[in-house]
C-alpha cells in the first residue's frame, strides 16, 4: 500500500533518521568522485626516473591513497604522491612511491605484459571518454617493465592483448620507488575539446604488505571503472587514435622465364570503440 511518509513528533534515533534520509533522498547521498584539475606542461618533464628539482612543481596533485585490500577503505600504510602534467602531444606522470622499509620491495618480473601483482607495481587508469565503464591502462614495476590493456563493461573484461608505444622509467630510491610516464595521446581513443573529463585512478601494489591502494576508492574491485576519480579541464585540441589504420602493402614474385610480376593493395583495420556512447554524449550536450 502506498501513501505519504510521516514522521510521528519526537527525537528519533540517528539509525532510524539515517535511514529516512537514505531512502527519501535516493542518490542523493553518494558521495562525489574525487577530481582533479589538468595542468599543461610548460615543458615536458624528461622520463628517467629521476624527480628532478621544480619540474613537477605546477603538476596536478594526487595523494591520500585508500586500501582495496586488506584492509578496504582504510588510508594506505604507506605514502604515495603522484604528479600529473600534459601538452599537446603526451600525458605525463610521476609517482614517488614511499616504503618505510625499501629493502622489502619486490622487482623481479622484466617481460612485458606479464602479471605486475607479484612485483611492487604502479598502474595509471584512463577513462577518456568518461562513460564509467571503460579504460586503459597502464603499469610499471620498479624494473621499469610495461604491461598495458584494456578494460570493458565497467571491469567484466580485461584485454590484455592491447599493446601500444608509451615511455616509463623507474628506479629504486633511498626512501622507496620512483615512476615517471609519458603516454602519448596517440595511442588513446578520445574526443577533442575544451573542459574535457576524463575518468582517472592510479593504484599501486605492495606484495611484501599484501597491500592494494588507490587514488580514487574504496572500490569494489581494481576495475570498476564507475567508481573512478575525474580527471577536470583538459583542453584537447585534437583526437588520437583512429578508428581504422589504412596500411598499404605491395607483393612481388617472379614468373618462369624471369618476369616480376606485383600486386599493389591497402589493408584496412578497424577498431572498436571501447567507450559507451550514452554516457559520453551526456559530456556533449
Amino acid at each position: 500500500m502506498c501513501g505519504d511518509l510521516r514522521i510521528a513528533r519526537g527525537r528519533l534515533p540517528a539509525a532510524v533518521l539515517s535511514a529516512v534520509l537514505l531512502f527519501a533522498g535516493g542518490t542523493a547521498l553518494e558521495a562525489e568522485p574525487k577530481s582533479v584539475t589538468a595542468v599543461k606542461a610548460e615543458r615536458p618533464p624528461r622520463i628517467d626516473g629521476v624527480l628532478s628539482a621544480g619540474e613537477w612543481d605546477k603538476a596536478a596533485r594526487l595523494e591520500n591513497f585508500i586500501q582495496f585490500e586488506p584492509r578496504k577503505g582504510e588510508p594506505a600504510t604507506e605514502r604515495t604522491a603522484a604528479w600529473f602534467l600534459y601538452d599537446e602531444e603526451n600525458l605525463y606522470f610521476a609517482v614517488h612511491a614511499y616504503d618505510t622499509q625499501p629493502a622489502r620491495i619486490k622487482a623481479r618480473i622484466n617481460s612485458r605484459d606479464w602479471e605486475l601483482n607479484q612485483d611492487d607495481s604502479v598502474t595509471v587508469y584512463l577513462d577518456t571518454f568518461h562513460d564509467r565503464r571503460t579504460c586503459y591502462f597502464f603499469s610499471v614495476n620498479p624494473l621499469s617493465t610495461q604491461a598495458d590493456g584494456r578494460v570493458q563493461d565497467d571491469g567484466r573484461v580485461q584485454d590484455v592483448t592491447w599493446d601500444a608505444a608509451w615511455s616509463v622509467a623507474a628506479r629504486i630510491v633511498a626512501d622507496g620507488w620512483v615512476a615517471e610516464f609519458a603516454i602519448p595521446l596517440r595511442i588513446l581513443m578520445f574526443r577533442a575539446g575544451r573542459d574535457r573529463i576524463w575518468g582517472i585512478n592510479i593504484g599501486r601494489t605492495r606484495p611484501s604488505d599484501l597491500e592494494h591502494a588507490f587514488w580514487a576508492g574504496p572500490l569494489e574491485s581494481p576495475f570498476r571503472v564507475s567508481q573512478y576519480g575525474e580527471l577536470r579541464g583538459l583542453a584537447l585540441e585534437r583526437g588520437g587514435a583512429r578508428r581504422y589504420d589504412v596500411i598499404p602493402y605491395s607483393l612481388g614474385r617472379y614468373e618462369q622465364g624471369g618476369a616480376l610480376r606485383g600486386d599493389l593493395g591497402l589493408d584496412i583495420r578497424y577498431t572498436c570503440l571501447l567507450y559507451t556512447s550514452d554516457a559520453a554524449d551526456e559530456e556533449d550536450s
